[in-house]
């Protein structure tokens, strides 16, 4: 049988296996102390033992391993520390009386059996020694500082709980230091070895950065390559670029980023908020090795314990910040700072790069856009349509949800919905209103300033609809003569972004509009001038017509007084008794024929001069001309008539005196008859017209008879002119009266041997 190892044979192979291991986890020194803090307590006979590492600045040290203490009394050494064991910081000083603190600085180890009372350095340390002494056993405390020699820097320490209260021999000393000597050798080759190796994983990085801002100048694709990169060689578990807004107050996440899978919540920061706005606004890196002790850190990943914000930069200006986050505590170094530097500094060069290659691509794509949304624009003269045609090419050529355009109403003093166009038009209504006090739209109506936010959920001005999902908006001012008159207002998704070159766009097509309609408004006023003209014009030809009519009338009623006496004399001979029967009816038939005449002739007049008031009342003129045809049945069949009716279906109610405007429609579809002897077709068409800002319904008699003479035409409306054998000249006359009175008017179209229309014109609206 092979005899048991002596004791000092046992701690050498005990410590010749812990060296194999710590020499196979070389490449990791995480492991590597995790290896040691075991092995040292078998190797130097220890209850238990913790290994504490050098985090930078000097005299900041963490647990990073420990072994022997049971998982039943970590707890309650945690609960008194108030923290974790491994992961959690010490701070030691070079003047505390402390042994660990003089173990440190003054690189020597250290033996005590009690701990030092009036000792604070180390929160709860009298109940970590008193649960390790029940516990454990415990009776003596042994710290060994981690040099490899007198002089050099300490890497930490090793902390051993031993039960023996006796000091260790001098055998045992010589032996413990040479064995942490070898560990600490081994640990500061692992860090070389680790430190090299990451050294030339960022050269990697920052090549394959390189190369990819030469290969392409797309900001986004150079984006994720960099994120990826980083991702590999930082110990972290996220990685994302934050951007400047527009406006340059607020940090955005750009869509390119690694983490959101964990959790990680990305909202927008303003400059100074949280640990990468304040990177922004000093423009300086910032490492926090322990988040959890920043005042000001804004949480967007629970399990954040360590992160670094580096700036990016154009000219002192800056437009970003790359930001990583670890699980670990001081995941970070100077070496990783150095890197994101560097990397910075080539985001920014390739980004000012990207950015004016984009914007010249954008503006000359615009310039075309523009181009096409001009023509479009420029040819109308109608206000309505103007607008409807600048929010239709809006979101034709760019992704918007929304595009509208809200004019000032001065007596409300509110913004008023005049056109809008989009995926998300029909959500709003189509008389959706918003005060000037209000939102991102009044801001620019009350400024004239153009306002564009790039994340909506942050800004102060923004007010949106609760069914919009609007991620971005842009806001235009409409001025005419240096004065606004309305707004021009775009929306985007969230994540989507206005770029510079579509901002000015936007306003250049908003002097479009603008132009378009001041051209429409003077066209508009120019119609409307010359349509008073016109009916001035109207006025003093039918005031001379009605002053020629009162001669007329008046010479006309002295004329009636032969045939009067006529009819007297007519009367006064068929009263004799001498004359026969046939003799006195003829006597009477012409009296009775003369006498209707008159009647007639004298009533014409009257209506004329005098035409008969009626109440307004609203009217469906479909169905006024449905009851016309009824009444004229007997002359259209007896004049071989046919009639076509083109009624519009949705015409709406039309404010008129009923009587008087069937005595129109009844006398143009008589005149229409009597125009067509031999017979043939008449034609009535409805319709609406819009004149200017009032819509207008349209009645037509179109027929297939003689037509009218291209001079005859212009008089066809004067009192007493006919074409007729036997006509007075005053139906049509009444008929015009009529119709204006009523705010409207008649027109006359024809040519000999092609027919005539007849088109009467009544406001819809009454003003």
């Amino acid at each position: 049988m092979a005899s048991e190892l002596s004791p000092t044979s046992a701690r050498l192979q005990a410590w010749a296996e812990m060296t194999a291991d710590m020499g196979r986890e070389a490449h990791d020194p995480a492991a590597m102390l995790r290896i040691l803090a075991d092995g040292v307590r078998v190797v130097l006979e220890a209850q238990f033992s913790a290994v504490v590492a050098t985090v930078e600045p000097a005299g900041v040290v963490e647990v990073r391993a420990v072994a022997g203490v049971g998982a039943e009394y970590l707890p309650v050494i945690e609960k008194a520390w108030g923290r974790t064991v491994v992961g959690t910081r010490i701070t030691f000083a070079a003047n505390t009386p402390g042994p660990l603190s003089q173990s440190f600085f003054e690189r020597r180890d250290i033996f005590i059996t009690q701990w030092p009372s009036g000792v604070t350095t180390y929160p709860g340390a009298d109940l970590i020694w008193n649960t390790l002494r029940e516990a454990l056993g415990v009776r003596s405390l042994w710290s060994l500082p981690l040099v490899t020699a007198p002089g050099d820097d300490c890497l930490g320490l090793i902390v051993l709980g031993r039960i023996s209260p006796e000091p260790p021999s001098p055998d045992d000393r010589a032996f413990a230091l040479t064995f942490v000597a070898q560990a600490t050798l081994a640990i500061k080759n692992a860090h070389l070895y680790g430190e090299a190796t990451r050294r030339l994983q960022h050269v990697a990085v920052l090549n394959e950065i390189s190369n990819a801002a030469i290969s392409t100048s797309d900001f986004d694709e150079i984006a994720v390559r960099v994120v990826l990169a980083l991702k590999r060689v930082l110990v972290c578990e996220i990685v994302n670029l934050r951007m400047m807004d527009e406006p340059g107050d607020l940090l955005v996440v750009h869509p390119v980023n690694v983490g959101a899978e964990l959790g990680w919540k990305g909202r927008p920061l303003r400059l100074g908020q949280g640990l990468v706005g304040r990177s922004a606004e000093s423009g300086r890196p910032l490492r926090v090795d322990d988040v959890r002790q920043e005042s000001n850190y804004v949480v967007g990943w629970a399990d954040a314990r360590s992160e670094l914000c580096v700036p990016i930069q154009i000219g002192g200006r800056v437009i970003g910040v790359i930001n990583a986050q670890s699980s670990r505590l001081a995941a970070f170094n100077d070496d990783d700072v150095f890197l994101l530097g560097i990397v910075a500094g080539q985001l920014a060069g390739t980004l000012e790069n990207a950015r004016l290659y984009t914007a010249e691509r954008e503006r000359t794509a615009y310039l075309g856009v523009l181009y096409q949304m001009n023509r479009r624009i420029a040819a109308t003269l109608d206000p309505d349509e103007v607008l409807q045609a600048a929010v239709l090419e809006a979101v034709a050529s760019f992704p918007y949800t929304v595009a509208a355009i809200l004019l000032i109403d001065e007596e409300r003093g509110d913004l008023k919905m005049r056109s809008i166009a989009g995926s998300c038009a029909a959500d709003i209504p189509p008389d959706y209103r918003q005060p000037i006090s209000e939102g991102i739209m009044g801001y620019v109506a009350r400024t004239g300033q153009t306002y564009c936010s790039n994340v909506v959920e942050a800004d102060p001005y923004f007010v949106g609809l609760r069914d919009l999902q609007t991620g971005a908006e842009l806001t235009v001012p409409l001025k005419r003569e240096g004065r606004v008159i309305g707004v021009l207002n775009m929306e985007k998704p969230a994540g989507e972004r206005f770029s510079e070159a579509e901002v000015m766009a936007m306003e250049t097509l908003a002097g479009q509009v603008a132009a378009a309609m001041e051209n429409a408004g003077l066209y508009e006023e120019l119609r409307e001038y010359v349509r008073r003209i016109e009916d001035s014009q109207q006025q003093l030809i039918q005031a001379e017509k009605l002053a020629a009519l009162g001669r007329l009338v008046g010479s006309i009623a002295h004329e009636v007084n032969n045939p009067l006496q006529a009819i007297q004399n007519c009367l006064h001979l068929a009263s004799h008794n001498s004359l026969s029967e046939e003799k006195r009816g003829a006597y009477h038939q012409m009296a009775t024929e003369e006498v209707e005449r008159l009647i007639n002739t004298v009533r014409q007049m009257l209506d004329f001069y005098q035409p008969t008031g009626a109440d307004f009342v609203p009217t469906d003129l479909n169905r006024l001309l449905d009851d016309v045809l009824t009444l004229a049945s007997r002359c259209l069949t007896d004049n071989r008539v046919a009639v076509k009716k083109l009624y519009r279906k949705s015409l709406p109610p039309v404010s008129v005196a009923r009587n008087n405007i069937k005595q129109v429609f009844l006398n143009l579809l008589l005149n229409a008859c009597e125009a067509m002897p031999d017979g043939g077709s008449l034609t009535l068409r409805t319709g609406l017209k819009q004149n200017g800002r009032r819509r207008m319904a349209a009645i037509a008699f179109s027929d297939t008879g003689l037509g009218i003479a291209a001079d005859d035409q212009a008089k066809v409306f004067e009192p007493f002119f006919t074409t007729k054998e036997r006509g007075t000249g005053l139906g049509l006359a009444v008929s015009y009266g009529i119709v204006e009175t009523h705010g409207g008017w008649i027109k006359v179209k024809s040519a000999p041997g092609s027919g005539a229309t007849f088109t009467v014109y009544l406001p819809v609206e009454r003003s």
